[in-house]
């Protein structure tokens, strides 16, 4: 038989063994003390890994050696309670290696007992990855922070130097940074020091430093950066010549980083951004740094070149508020912020009830006043971090930031309808007007810009369907149609399958020949009941079914027909033809650009004379879909215009980039010149603008002899509208094209300078 004393003494050894394999091979530090005097007993091998100490050296010492002094106190103190508790936790402390490094620990104690002897075992996990995590996501933090306030400094600053200064002082205040500092180059010959924060000592090494600068280095460096992308260049300082990398359009070193501002393709100015931190920008924090420096760069060429129109691309003019499209980025900011700030916000849309019919009865100027009375209310009651917009004619959007429930977001809905409670005096008339709100929370709702918007949106149109005056969250369950809808979705299918849509066609003239340059298709309705039916009675309906991505193919193939008929059949109509595009047939179908290519490769028509129209909100707002389908169709000939323009809220840096060839003013700033100063200022600013893009202008909605002069003086290029011809069916305008064009006036073709059709 097997001696039982042998056996036990047999597996001890294999439990030791394997204990000693664990104690080895653990990732963490292991450490054994005794408790009566805090004397190290025994070490594992990743503690001496951590600090160069080899166990021998440690045994028998003091535990406080491998703590810094300013910790061993803090140590003491933990080792004491645990005498008392069975555990402890020093969630931050550091380890003092051989060689003096310090080196951040996070320790968890116990204790046991050998014999009589109490021991403390001591457990250390290295958290500098953890701390360094903590502080990339602090530092990107503080510069979505620096994002935030410079893009809101853009927006208040009226002139550059008030921009520098701000710019300098938020970089170093909310940033957090060393110092800051901008100096402008100057004909490439010097660069000029413009404003600075904080400490006037380094601005005056900064201005002493710039001396040293030859107007050979500064212009050797400027076109290096042009011609090859990257330049080095050493900077004197007080601890001597500190080399640095250049690469465009940043450059920077473990201390500092430089910032290049442009004008257009040329640098005008650098920005100086100082660190205590050593290696202090990474690749992510240089990326934020190039998204502060297109806004900074695009702002100050806003500001040299006094472009008030920057202005109405971002805000409206009627409220001063910023608009749509502002609104959307700040979304996207917001939500790309939350990544890191896990901060809720809410999206609140603002509809003024009965507004059409208060513009109706006591005319749009009227409106403009409601809708600035409200404007300026609201304006009251949002905190300085939240951004209040104008959203649509009569309606406005407040971005909530940093939601904590939603009983707070009622106390705000309260105070808004507290706006409306008493009646309007507005020209001597008193109007009571109430309010419609929807609402969408990020992230409960929606997860992207588009979805929360489009969250709020039908909420509100559910409160309206509900009779106004009320407001609603956004919830799934509420129901996205009605009766009606559904009603003229089922007589919309009988007409497509009928062929009751037709297509009308209305002239467009040049100014500069007074000859036909060009006709848009409109679309009709031929009802079997009611008759001839506008546009503006159906394509709404068609616009919430599917049924407009049908009838948007029968007009691309219909103007495709007709335009090889005036081509082929001898009729020598020799103009382009203009088809609208819906905002929901490029959202709806991704490859509609690509479709409607092939559409007219079928068809067997010249590209060039088919243009297409797309609507101002739908670029802004699908601004990349939008960019990349206009550069196809432009590629293949296919010229394409902004429909609408003027109250879409385009950016200048944005209409820049687009390859479009035309611009259509909308027929709302066309309507009330010469009498209105304010529309007059637009259209001529519009027209300024196109000429200066290299675009032509179209002012739609003519209807009056003093409109056309009027525009005509501006530089419009081509009108058209009722004072010339309204739309009229296919072979009405063969018949009208060849008399209008062999000269005859639009008082002889039958119409009225005064009383248009």
């Amino acid at each position: 038989m097997p001696d039982p004393a042998g056996t036990e003494k047999e597996r001890l050894a294999q439990l030791n063994q394997k204990y000693l394999k664990i104690i080895r091979a653990m990732h963490d530090a292991l450490l054994i003390v005794r408790a009566k005097d805090f004397i190290i007993d025994e070490v594992n091998p990743r503690l001496e890994k951590i600090t160069g100490y080899d166990a021998k050296e440690l045994r028998g010492k003091e535990l406080f050696t491998l703590h810094p002094p300013e910790f061993r106190k803090i140590v003491h103190k933990a080792l004491r309670a645990i005498s008392k508790e069975e555990e402890g936790l020093l969630p931050e402390i550091y380890l003092l290696t051989k060689n003096g490094e310090k080196i951040p620990v996070e320790v968890t104690f116990s204790k046991f007992v050998i014999g009589e002897e109490l021991y403390i075992l001591m457990l250390m996990r290295d958290i500098q990855e953890r701390l360094s995590i903590q502080k990339k996501l602090y530092r990107l933090n503080r510069l979505y922070r620096v994002l935030i306030s410079v893009n809101e400094q853009i927006v208040r600053s009226r002139t550059k130097n008030e921009l520098y200064e701000a710019i300098c002082r938020i970089i170093v205040e909310e940033g957090g940074f060393k110092f800051a500092w901008i100096g402008e180059i100057e004909d490439e010959e010097r660069i000029t020091p413009a404003a600075y924060h904080d400490v006037a000592f380094y601005y005056r090494n900064v201005e002493q430093n710039l001396l040293n600068f030859a107007k050979e280095d500064i212009a050797s460096l400027v076109d290096d950066l042009k011609q090859k992308g990257h330049i080095s260049l050493s900077e004197k300082r007080e601890t001597g010549f500190l080399h640095q990398k250049l690469t465009v359009p940043i450059w920077h070193d473990k201390e500092n980083v430089g910032i290049p501002l442009y004008h257009g393709k040329e640098i005008r100015a650098i920005l100086k951004i100082y660190s205590d931190e050593f290696d202090a920008f990474t690749e992510e924090e240089i990326r934020l740094f190039k998204e502060i420096a297109d806004d900074i760069s695009y702002a100050i060429t806003m500001l040299e070149n006094k472009e008030k129109l920057e202005y109405i691309s971002s805000f409206d003019l009627a409220t001063q508020l910023p608009n749509r499209h502002f609104l959307k980025e700040r979304i996207d900011l917001a939500i790309y912020s939350s990544h890191y700030t896990k901060e809720a916000f809410a999206l609140i849309l603002i509809d003024i009830d009965q507004f059409k019919l208060i513009n109706n009865t006591f005319g749009y100027g009227f409106g403009d006043k409601v809708i600035q009375h409200v404007a300026k209310h609201l304006k009251l009651l949002v905190r300085p971090k939240d951004i209040l917009a104008r959203y649509d004619s009569d309606e406005f959007a407040i971005l909530y930031f940093d939601v904590k429930n939603e009983h707070e977001l009622l106390e705000l809905i309260q105070r808004i309808n507290d706006i409306c409670a008493d009646p309007l005096f507005i020209d001597g008339e008193e109007l009571y007007v109430t309010l419609s709100l929807g609402i969408s929370l990020f992230p409960k709702d929606a997860k992207s810009s588009d979805d929360l918007r489009t969250a709020a949106e039908t909420a509100l149109k559910n409160a309206k369907e509900q009779g106004g005056n009320t407001f609603l969250f956004y919830s799934k369950e509420l129901n996205t149609t009605t009766q009606a809808s559904i009603q003229n979705q089922n007589e919309l299918t009988k007409a497509i399958h009928n062929g009751e849509f037709t297509l009308f066609y209305q002239p467009q003239i040049d100014l500069r020949t007074m000859r036909i340059c060009g006709a848009e298709a409109l679309i009709r309705w031929d009802h079997p009941q009611k008759g001839m039916m506008p546009p503006g009675s159906f394509l709404p309906h068609l616009e919430e079914s599917s049924l407009i991505e049908k009838v948007g193919k029968w007009v691309i193939n219909e103007v495709c027909r007709q335009i090889l008929v005036w081509r082929n059949e001898k009729i020598d109509v020799d103009i382009p033809v203009a088809i609208n595009i819906s905002p929901k047939q490029i959202i709806r179908n991704e490859k509609f650009f690509h479709d409607l290519l092939k559409r007219v490769k079928r068809s067997g028509i010249d590209p060039k004379y088919l243009h297409v129209e797309i609507t101002e909100s739908l670029i802004m707002e699908n601004l990349e879909l939008a960019e990349a389908g206009i550069s196809l169709l432009n590629r293949f000939g296919i010229k394409s215009a902004i429909d609408d323009f003027g109250t879409g809220y385009s950016s200048l840096y944005y209409l820049k980039k687009l390859p479009v060839h035309m611009l259509k003013i909308d027929r709302v700033f066309i309507k009330n010149i010469p009498e209105s100063e304010e529309d007059c200022a637009i259209v001529n600013a519009i027209v300024s603008m196109g000429k200066s893009l290299g675009k032509a202008t179209v002012a739609e909605g003519i209807e009056t002899k003093q409109q056309l002069e009027f525009v005509k003086k501006s530089g419009c290029d081509i009108v058209q509208g009722f004072y010339f011809a309204k739309p009229m069916p296919a072979k009405e305008f063969e018949r009208f094209y060849h008399h209008f064009n062999t000269g005859a006036t639009p008082e002889a073709n039958g119409f009225s300078a005064d009383t248009p059709e």
